[in-house]
């Protein structure tokens, strides 16, 4: 029987037969190795080499890679530890006010909902949940539970307990049309389905990079659409936040 990869570039290919990468993937190899080379060259060399120009460029070649993977632009590209992070940090920025909704399924994965339903505490917003059966919810279902008073629509583009796969284009046209954002995670699909972010209509996306991207922990990114650029200020913010991230100012409160 012939493999379907290149055994080199998933070395444990020869051991086993994998068929788990919807849970933890095996890394790429060249991933891997380039992994090591840093963390080695900054073991030996510290900032002789990861300079501050090197610091500030880090994160580059990422924005570009997975701009291409979903037919975005680097600049709407943001990077962090893990998806869950990036979603806390746009729920934050986000804040759906007091009487509004968030709408997704009672079989999203939790980490794409709890940083919403944290935020609703604090916001005296609601969360709606549509019921599933059998692990399977239908999608004219979920539709019914947008309204005028939906700020979000958060879910899995494929939910990780029975894979079922959303039409981001009609969720994005239902929610739009009731001024809604759609926000989805992709941790399940990305590097396996084809994503267009400009074709769907999908106002953000996020992705840890360690299922079918291949890559390891500790990598997640998230898309942006263009129109929430100057609307939105992140909820979770750092040295890196300030345009100019070597400014190093503590009174420069506006990023």
């Amino acid at each position: 029987m012939q493999s379907i990869i290149n055994k080199t570039d998933f070395p444990a290919a020869n051991k086993s037969t994998y068929l788990n990468t919807a849970s933890v993937a095996l890394t790429y190899s060249k991933a891997h190795q380039a992994i090591v080379d840093w963390q080695t060259d900054l073991a030996e060399f510290g900032t002789i080499h990861f300079n501050e120009q090197a610091e500030q460029d880090i994160f580059n070649d990422l924005h570009i890679a997975f701009a291409q993977l979903i037919e975005a632009q680097p600049e709407d590209i943001a990077v962090a530890s893990n998806s869950t992070e990036l979603l806390a940090s746009l729920a934050w920025a986000v804040a759906p006010p007091a009487g509004s909704n968030i709408v997704s399924t009672n079989i999203v994965f939790p980490s794409t909902i709890y940083p919403w339903a944290r935020v609703a505490r604090h916001m005296g917003a609601d969360i709606r949940l549509l019921e599933s059966r059998n692990d399977y919810v239908n999608q004219d279902d979920l539709f019914e539970l947008i309204d005028h008073k939906t700020a979000v629509v958060c879910v899995s583009h494929v939910e990780y307990g029975s894979g079922q796969l959303y039409d981001l284009e009609k969720l994005a046209e239902v929610a739009h049309s009731h001024h809604a954002l759609l926000v989805v995670d992709v941790t399940q699909s990305v590097g396996a389905i084809p994503i267009d972010v400009t074709a769907s209509g999908v106002d953000a996306l996020v992705s840890s990079g360690y299922k079918w991207m291949c890559g390891p922990f500790g990598a997640a990114v998230m898309y942006l659409a263009p129109h929430l650029h100057t609307k939105l200020e992140p909820g979770i913010v750092g040295f890196r936040s300030n345009q100019d991230m070597w400014e190093l100012d503590p009174n420069k409160t506006l990023l």
